[in-house]
């Protein structure tokens, strides 16, 4: 049986677990082939060609509080980076104090005052 395409929404770069669930994708969806999961509640699709912005934009979307920052942020406005920091992929996340940290795979967390 052939798997049902995702919504032409979801193929914009990442999403996350709940943006699928308003559309009614299914969670065994979620986890077909054509899907990475390359943190929880965050899925990126296989088939698009999205820009960096478009496949951070799932970190940024958990949430009402977090942002790109560092590397992250300079990947996202083109800004170059010198080589140490090209070779440094993880994703730099930043909440206000109050909040708690982003714990995930291949996340660097950030405090920052309001």
């Amino acid at each position: 049986m052939p798997r049902s395409p995702l919504p032409k929404e979801l193929l914009a770069g990442s999403f996350t677990s709940c943006a699928a669930k308003a559309f009614s994708v299914s969670r065994r969806r979620q986890r077909a082939s054509d899907v990475v999961i390359p943190s929880r509640s965050i899925r990126v699709p296989l088939d698009g060609a999205a820009s960096t912005a478009a496949i951070l934009r799932a970190y940024t979307d958990l949430d009402n509080e977090s942002v790109l920052t560092h590397h992250s942020g300079a990947r996202i406005w083109k800004l170059g980076l010198p080589a140490w920091a090209q070779e440094d992929w993880r994703i730099h996340v930043a909440r206000g104090r109050a909040g708690s940290k982003p714990r995930r795979g291949n996340v660097v967390s950030v405090t920052v005052e309001k």
